[in-house]
């Protein structure tokens, strides 16, 4: 059975894909004032490829609601496009921890701790950056006492998982609906987390 999609339902696909660059900016802004350009320069790559595969999905889907026909070239290339979009971030935010690290190396630390087949290997990296990415930041805030922005973090890996599930199941109008309101939720903690980065390292 073909995808059936709303217009109400493509268009709020555009609100958390318009959201996720707001979190990044945040978090570049963070890494900016830290004087971490090189992590900064991988966010701001990073964030512009995961946020094209987001808006190719979301013109995808309204193009599907509006003419019921599916141009493949904007929905296959999504897990390209945000794999390498979410190795990016992985890698910038990778090289923060590091230097963090070398700065309080003095100091007691916590220890680092029905698709085609083509798309499988993208996926796997996309979900598991996006998911690294996340964790380096979890620890990172834990580690500065920035709890806030800690549970945002969590609230938006468990949010993820969330999605994947959703993403397994019959995508019925309400399922939709339901999977649209969950990922606005998952970038509103994800830009709140950036902002919070950027607020305390700018006191």
């Amino acid at each position: 059975m073909a995808e059936e999609y709303s217009i109400a339902i493509a268009l709020v696909d555009f609100i958390p894909t318009f959201l996720f660059p707001l979190g990044v900016f945040f978090f570049q802004e963070f890494f900016k004032t830290q004087g971490y350009t090189r992590s900064r320069l991988l966010w701001i790559g990073g964030g512009f490829f995961v946020f094209l595969g987001g808006l190719f999905k979301a013109i995808w889907k309204l193009n599907m609601a509006l003419t019921e026909t599916s141009i493949a070239f904007l929905t296959d290339s999504l897990f390209v496009v945000q794999s390498i979009g979410f190795t990016c971030l992985f890698i910038g935010t990778l090289f923060f921890i590091r230097q963090e690290r070398e700065k309080l190396i003095s100091k007691p630390t916590i220890p680092l701790t029905a698709m085609a087949l083509w798309k499988v290997p993208f996926m796997a990296i996309q979900t598991l950056t996006c998911l690294g990415t996340n964790g380096l930041l979890v620890y990172y805030a834990f580690q500065n006492k920035n709890k806030k922005s800690a549970y945002l973090l969590i609230g938006n890996v468990i949010i993820i998982f969330l999605m994947a599930g959703l993403g397994s199941t019959d995508l019925s109008m309400a399922i939709q609906w339901v999977a649209e309101l969950t990922n606005t939720l998952g970038q509103i903690c994800f830009s709140l987390a950036g902002y919070l980065f950027m607020k305390d390292v700018k006191k």
